[in-house]
């Protein structure tokens, strides 16, 4: 796996008197962990799969999203992508293995916010280096041609991963907010809508109608501005069950 270095910026102090930490726009973080041409080929390419299996017209596969509840050791998760990857190419004919590469960890109180918070499982505030992680356990998966997903907890952080992923999920405790029904709008990959935490039908119902249509949100650009986004809708939105 190739290294890849982030220098961290020197906090500043805000007027409130709590700190921020600048970071890279997401344009400055794909130019140091590229999405290679091969990659972007089979992003394409499994994305189209996945909607033809949800579509019906793929009636002989089925599509299986499969790994850990979520990364943490980056060495743990790449053995693991090779093996299902040994895998994904013995049951093709059959099955569409995607593998779970999920960074971030909703939680109901606190804990362990996931490895784009914490990459160095100390407990500490969130830092630069996650996200640099995060794109280069992507891209080396990807180089494997297994096809990835993950869920969209903040959606600041969707262009950091967007771009190597092939399925995107929206967690239980999000499926309500009218942010993340917006986001998925606007995500280009099939969406698994959770049912919410007490397993409401006409709210996973309604999690899945919202997204079909445009939307336009309020989001954050590759460059990193703030900046309104249109999103087409999402004909690919649809429930998968706790």
């Amino acid at each position: 796996m190739t290294t890849y270095t982030i220098e961290p910026q020197a906090p500043s102090e805000l007027e409130t008197g709590q700190s921020s930490l600048p970071i890279p726009s997401p344009q400055d973080l794909r130019a140091q962990i590229p999405c290679s041409a091969r990659t972007k080929k089979l992003v394409a390419s499994s994305r189209a799969e996945i909607q033809n299996i949800l579509r019906g017209l793929d009636e002989h596969r089925l599509l299986v999203v499969c790994g850990p509840c979520s990364i943490h050791d980056t060495s743990a998760a790449f053995d693991y992508a090779q093996r299902i990857a040994k895998l994904a190419s013995e049951v093709r004919e059959d099955i569409l293995l995607v593998m779970r590469t999920y960074f971030e960890k909703p939680r109901s109180i606190v804990g362990w916010k996931g490895l784009l918070y914490d990459s160095e499982l100390e407990g500490s505030s969130a830092t630069v280096g996650g996200l640099g992680v995060a794109r280069r356990i992507l891209a080396s998966i990807a180089e494997l041609g297994l096809p990835c997903a993950t869920e969209f907890l903040n959606p600041m952080l969707a262009p950091y991963q967007e771009d190597f992923l092939s399925y995107g999920s929206i967690g239980a405790r999000t499926v309500e907010s009218q942010i993340h029904r917006e986001l998925a709008a606007g995500l280009d990959m099939p969406i698994g809508m959770k049912n919410n935490l007490a397993g409401e039908a006409l709210s996973s119902i309604n999690a899945i109608k919202a997204p079909n249509r445009p939307h336009s949100l309020f989001a954050n650009d590759v460059l990193g501005r703030p900046s309104i986004k249109n999103g087409r809708g999402n004909p690919y939105a649809h429930i998968f069950l706790r």
